[in-house]
């Protein structure tokens, strides 16, 4: 049996046993995996240039002018991450396009040392829209601590 074929079984069984209407469900699942790979895309191009993917430790913290996706995500979810694991998604992309757009220091979420060592980012207004941050938030939202 292909891969192919067994694409075309596998999946649908997911579908299936994941909840009482497999074709919304898998609908669902799909269609929130491509915003996420979008937010992703979006991160490298628009946030990589300051901010590493992956955590920095030793010299490699010298490497980059703003702190790594971890802290940042981190920092989000911390503030935008129920006690009951419920996700303010709508929040927290509110909270980063003002952020991303007019940074300041009293709406920094970072702890002050990350602060100390990285300062307050430059303001993106002009170069990210809010649908990308849109997707970025929504990527962010979805990284797990290491």
């Amino acid at each position: 049996m292909n891969l192919k074929s067994l694409a075309v079984f596998v999946l649908p069984a997911f579908g299936f046993f994941a909840c009482n209407n497999p074709a919304e469900s898998m609908q669902t699942h799909l269609t929130f995996n491509s915003k996420i790979s979008q937010g992703e895309k979006l991160f490298e191009e628009k946030c990589s240039l300051c901010h590493s993917m992956r955590p920095c430790v030793g010299s490699e913290m010298y490497s980059v002018t703003g702190p790594d996706m971890q802290l940042i995500s981190n920092s989000l979810q911390q503030k935008f991450v129920k006690p009951d694991g419920t996700i303010q998604l709508e929040e927290a992309n509110l909270f980063l396009t003002d952020y991303v757009y007019f940074p300041d220091q009293t709406k920094a979420i970072m702890e002050q040392s990350v602060i100390n060592r990285y300062g307050i980012m430059p303001s993106l207004k002009g170069s990210v829209t809010d649908e990308e941050i849109r997707h970025i938030a929504e990527f962010i939202m979805t990284v797990k601590s290491e």
